[in-house]
């Protein structure tokens, strides 16, 4: 039980630092940048632990399958779509969003894996959504944001819960978390480059030294953070992994006020809004408990 408890909210952390990192980044570089970055550092990181402390025989099977499907969205396409909320929305708000993942995460698993969620995971979930919606309404919306851009943090949150339930089921056929953390990075990587390729307009790369190093550490984090997602997966359910990975809007609103307060407004409305999500996630923990 420490595993599937601690284990998400310290990958949830990770996460939230290496938000962080990309933010902080970006201030003189682009998200294709951070990106490339952050997929390469995290695919080489992973492939690393797997020849030091894993085996590669049971990742040449048809089992990983689940793996490769997973990695066609996430982190890859789901961090690039989290990263360009970050430009048009800010990194408290886009983050809050995107941790309305659990959500997404609960109905699929409930569909593909069989789990059924109590009446108190129900209310967490709909706290999540009132979370959500929270944040987003004001009466200067259109001034603050445009509205489409509030599709690309809602976009990452699914393509993120796709991680969990397919990770789920790569784990349940193929025991081997590094392993399969490892492919679905890979394959993360190769579909971010094949349409950057195919893109006519292609954002290049850019960024100081500064901005590089802060891509590359955001990359380990995002590493292990995997590690803590993919073994707490392997023993317990994705309605208890992915709400309490989903309080990492928690750790970047506090990291966003503490580090980003110049340009970054943390508003009464933003903070009822995280703590709407967060409780909401609390209570599918405490529900499934």
């Amino acid at each position: 039980m420490l595993v599937a408890t601690a284990f998400p909210v310290l990958g949830a952390l990770c996460f939230a630092l290496s938000h962080l990192f990309v933010k902080l980044g970006m201030n003189e570089s682009n998200p294709t940048t951070a990106v490339t970055i952050n997929l390469i550092v995290n695919s080489l990181g992973l492939w690393i632990l797997v020849a030091l402390f894993s085996s590669m025989q049971s990742i040449t099977t048809w089992g990983v399958w689940p793996f490769v499907v997973g990695g066609l969205f996430a982190p890859g396409l789901a961090r690039a779509l989290m990263y360009e909320g970050y430009q048009h929305m800010g990194l408290a708000r886009t983050d809050v969003i995107v941790g309305s993942h659990p959500l997404f995460a609960v109905l699929m698993a409930m569909s593909f894996l069989n789990e059924r969620p109590t009446i108190i995971m129900l209310l967490g979930t709909l706290a999540i959504i009132g979370g959500v919606w929270f944040l987003l309404y004001r009466p200067d919306y259109s001034k603050v944001w445009n509205k489409w851009a509030v599709l690309l943090p809602m976009g990452a949150a699914l393509f993120f819960s796709f991680r969990e339930v397919f990770s789920k089921l790569g784990l349940n056929r193929v025991d081997n978390p590094l392993g399969g953390a490892a492919i679905m990075a890979t394959v993360a990587m190769g579909t971010v480059f094949v349409l950057r390729t195919a893109r006519s307009e292609k954002e290049s790369l850019k960024g100081p030294h500064k901005s590089i190093f802060f891509f590359v550490l955001a990359g380990l984090l995002v590493t292990v953070g995997y590690i803590f997602i993919f073994n707490a997966l392997r023993t317990s359910m994705v309605s208890l992994v992915s709400p309490l990975l989903g309080t990492h809007p928690l750790f970047s609103l506090l990291l966003s006020y503490l580090f980003l307060q110049s340009t970054e407004h943390v508003t009464p409305r933003v903070v009822t809004g995280g703590l709407l999500v967060v409780l909401g996630a609390t209570a599918i923990v405490l529900g499934r408990a």
